[in-house]
């Protein structure tokens, strides 16, 4: 019985404390908004940036990459578009983990217990 009081005060607490919780998290996000990861696979055949609001603002693609696609090879190309395809994956899984990780030190920083679970939701 005592935990389930225990429980309601902590939830209380955190639904008084959400507004401020909010502007915390937006005022993050707009942060992590110009704050760009990169990520390069294929020996550096390929390396994508992204920013933290998961946005690709860059790919590029080394020369010799670029001259494997020039030969048209269907085997060049359909290597070329997996390791694209890779890299854009790995920039924007490293920009998600950015942003949960700040998004739970905020919340760790305003003593509110959010478990994992809560920050992804709170990412769309």
């Amino acid at each position: 019985m005592f935990e389930k009081l225990k429980l309601a005060s902590q939830l209380g607490g955190m639904l008084k404390d959400l507004p401020k919780l909010r502007a915390r998290m937006d005022e993050i996000k707009a942060r992590l908004a110009t704050t760009e990861v990169s990520a390069v696979v294929g020996g550096g055949a390929v390396q994508v940036r992204a920013t933290c609001d998961l946005r690709i603002t860059q790919v590029e693609l080394a020369p010799s990459m670029i001259r494997g696609l020039a030969s048209g090879s269907s085997a060049d190309t359909a290597y070329a578009n997996r390791l694209i395809a890779e890299c854009v994956n790995a920039a924007l899984d490293i920009a998600r983990a950015r942003l949960a990780s700040e998004l739970s030190e905020a919340a760790k920083e305003m003593d509110i217990p959010l478990p994992p679970e809560a920050v992804q939701g709170m990412l769309g």
